[in-house]
């Protein structure tokens, strides 16, 4: 926010404002004011004539002058044009005095410090933030998980930067999602890319776990699963598996493969008898060629891109992201200080970096509010 100080928002401010061609003539003729007070007859004022006094340490700036019926309605006429320069804490405090003061009512409280201003303005880019995320579509996010009547939707990727910023957090965290979690996001990240003709060159991670081709290796993928099935009726399902790829895609039989594995408790064997049910469905990369413009995104040669720090809380990924829309209140007080908290807010990295109960108590807080929502 601008210095209070330098703030031009009432009569005051505007040092031509009492000149033979100043603001208060124009005023004056066309709402038939004429006796407004000198800046020494304001200075003696008390405070209950102002509709908004800002402490500043020691000092107080005093705002909006409302002595009278007839100062009020000038105040309200700058207000109007300088409330947009004002956090909305301080709007709300001088709107509602103006207009007790029009109604010739008693001004009750007009002060409000400056730590209650930085508070409003963060919980104006709080709400901007919130209302923002809230007019995106299901598919601007790389993932969209219902539970139960609540829907939890994660990672935005509504713009080129986000897209950046969803593909490094998948290629070093997917390996801690379910594996329907990593082809849902992999999905809705190659069609973002696709659709927005984003500079994103989504890595081999992703496309791994979304591809609009089968896996070459197929066949060998189901007769690995036929070698170690005990139940007759698990090899029939899995021939039925290689019968229906001719005639269905990808995606669909990738999950009915999973559904199968996790039947047959084919789990334990992925890695090393063979892959997981996309892996083993999906050819390894892509031809896609809009997907793969833009540059490497590994940062700096360490293989660590940037912002990758991404914590799995339970049974889906927390984005730390998500922050943006939580005001410092409640159970996160107890946790840390505002500052603190300012800097998890801005850098997920800084979430990472927090202790594993800290970030299981902001996630369970976060998603409690989700919930509410």
């Amino acid at each position: 926010m601008t210095s209070l100080r330098s703030l031009k928002l009432d009569l005051y401010d505007f040092p031509n404002a009492f000149g033979e061609d100043g603001i208060l003539t124009k005023i004056a003729s066309n709402f038939k004011i004429a006796n407004v007070l000198s800046k020494d007859e304001l200075a003696a004022l008390p405070d209950c004539d102002f509709a908004l006094i800002i402490k500043t340490g020691s000092e107080r700036l005093r705002k909006y002058p409302v002595p009278d019926k007839q100062h009020a309605i000038v105040s309200s006429l700058f207000f109007q044009d300088t409330k947009k320069l004002l956090p909305p804490i301080a709007i709300k405090t001088a709107e509602e005095n103006l207009h007790r003061a029009l109604k010739s009512e008693e001004i009750v409280s007009n002060e409000v410090s400056v730590s209650e201003l930085a508070l409003s303005n963060q919980m104006a880019k709080i709400a901007s933030v919130r209302d923002e995320r809230a007019g995106l579509s299901n598919e601007d996010f790389a993932l969209v998980i219902k539970e139960g009547a609540s829907i939890r939707r994660l990672y935005p990727i509504h713009t080129e930067g986000l897209c950046k910023t969803a593909n490094q957090y998948f290629t070093y965290n997917y390996k801690r999602m379910p594996l329907e979690a990593r082809h849902s996001f992999a999905k809705a990240l190659v069609k973002k890319v696709r659709e927005g003709k984003f500079s994103v060159k989504l890595s081999h991670e992703v496309h791994k776990y979304y591809s609009p081709r089968y896996n070459r290796n197929l066949e060998f993928e189901l007769n690995a699963r036929k070698d170690v099935a005990k139940d007759a009726d698990v090899r029939l399902a899995l021939d039925k598996l290689a019968m229906a790829a001719k005639k269905t895609t990808p995606e669909k039989l990738a999950n009915w493969l999973m559904k199968l594995d996790k039947i047959a408790g084919f789990d334990r064997y992925f890695g090393s008898r063979f892959s997981d049910s996309y892996q083993a469905v999906f050819a390894k990369g892509t031809t896609d060629k809009t997907a793969q413009m833009g540059g490497d995104y590994r940062q700096g040669g360490t293989g660590q891109p940037a912002g990758s720090g991404v914590s799995l809380v339970g049974k889906y990924q927390f984005d730390p992201t998500s922050l943006q829309t939580v005001p410092y209140e409640g159970p996160l007080m107890d946790l840390m200080s505002r500052e603190d908290y300012l800097d998890v807010q801005k850098d997920p990295k800084a979430f990472a970096a927090l202790p594993d109960p800290y970030k299981k108590a902001i996630s369970d807080y976060v998603k409690g509010l989700e919930a509410k929502s």
